[in-house]
């Protein structure tokens, strides 16, 4: 063996220490990029003749450990917690992440920080999609189909009398929604009957009658009779359609609805009525299963398709592409959405931190540097060998 063998051995030791050391950088370097995960370097020892020739880089691994997930608050982040990446597509080409900082662009896609590549979700039919929000959606109306009311109509009130005294000038009124989403006011006018019984009229905004006056009965003990728990109104409010509203006045020998029993004075509430207006897009949201939900401003919520997640059995088939982007070949992986299968859930308004642990990476640094110091070592011992080789035949 000569002595150049060991000087060349140890410059391999210099080179593959040194792609340790890049290695060690680029994870302490991405330890605040969000979705990173951790890189090892392995290493093959070099051999011929059943020698040893030194070393050199036999390949890399990604460290899939589960990074911390941290809230941010934005609607549109979203991590992993369990298995899977999302899915991202690029000119017809699909990359996968964990880093889920997404936003919306000024298309109302759904992209990654970058910009450049738009996630996917799965639709019914088990096809990827871009995920797209029309920020010009609204939410349609929904006609008004019941009112609840509760209160005590005085059983004691003269014949004739009404609640309230002067229903034109201090109306008792309750706002519906009519089949264009419009805001139309009833008025209720109650007035006492014979026994205790009460009729029902209701007007309009402009005070015209809505349907035929109605009879409201009530049993003895001052709940609702049965023929009166339950009374429908007919109008079209001119939308060309006719609106039909049950009012809810309660159920016999209940008094949790409308009674009618002796007391100081009358008093009638509404405690529910139903229907909504035209709705305006205000807000985005994921669930735990990467359901897009959109909420309006007349408070209905409509779902979206589902963040799309591929599953990888090796993730070492993996290549990086930027950060915490990466390419891999499509027939290995499983596509499918959280919480079902192999797939973790999502947790909304997070992201997953890196899974760099700085307490190994120092500790990997240590014996980098210890393993360069004593290649560098050895060179120096085999320089002052080969110098006292040549000074040697110099001198004979």
């Amino acid at each position: 063996m000569s002595v150049f063998s060991a000087l060349y051995k140890s410059v391999s030791g210099l080179i593959g220490f040194s792609e340790g050391l890049n290695n060690l950088s680029n994870n302490v370097a991405n330890m605040n990029t969000p979705g990173y995960k951790g890189r090892d370097k392995f290493f093959r020892e070099l051999a011929s003749n059943g020698g040893g020739d030194g070393v050199s880089v036999s390949g890399s691994s990604i460290r899939m450990q589960q990074g911390d997930v941290a809230q941010t608050g934005n609607n549109t982040d979203v991590a992993i917690e369990g298995n899977g990446f999302f899915v991202l597509q690029r000119d017809g080409e699909q990359y996968f992440t964990r880093n889920g900082q997404f936003r919306l662009d000024d298309d109302g896609r759904l992209v990654d920080a970058s910009g450049r590549y738009q996630v996917t979700a799965m639709d019914q039919s088990g096809k990827l999609k871009s995920v797209v929000v029309d920020r010009s959606r609204v939410a349609p109306p929904q006609a008004s189909t019941s009112i609840s009311v509760t209160g005590n109509l005085n059983s004691g009130t003269a014949q004739g009398d009404t609640f309230p005294v002067d229903p034109l000038t201090d109306p008792f009124q309750v706002e519906i929604f009519d089949s264009a989403g419009n805001v139309q006011a009833l008025k209720l006018i109650w007035t006492k009957a014979v026994g205790n019984s009460w009729s029902l009229q209701v007007l309009d905004q402009s005070n015209i009658s809505v349907g035929e006056t109605l009879s409201v009965n009530f049993n003895a003990d001052g709940s609702p009779a049965a023929s009166s728990q339950s009374l429908m109104i007919h109008h079209d409010f001119g939308t060309g359609v006719t609106s039909t509203i049950e009012l809810k006045v309660g159920n016999p020998d209940s008094f949790s609805g409308l009674t009618s029993l002796s007391s100081s004075s009358s008093t009638v509430n509404v405690s529910d009525v139903d229907g909504r207006g035209r709705g305006q897009l205000q807000d985005i949201s994921f669930d735990s299963n990467g359901q897009l939900r959109m909420q309006f401003s007349n408070g209905q919520e409509i779902l979206g398709g589902k963040l799309a997640l591929a599953h990888f059995d090796n993730p070492n088939v993996l290549s990086v592409v930027d950060g915490s982007l990466y390419r891999g070949d499509v027939a290995a992986m499983t596509i499918g959405v959280a919480g079902e299968g192999v797939f973790g859930s999502i947790a909304p308004n997070s992201i997953e931190l890196s899974n760099v642990e700085m307490s190994r990476e120092f500790a990997d640094l240590i014996i980098v540097q210890r393993g360069y110091q004593s290649c560098s070592q050895v060179m120096n011992v085999t320089n002052e060998l080969v110098e006292e080789l040549y000074n040697s035949t110099r001198g004979g």
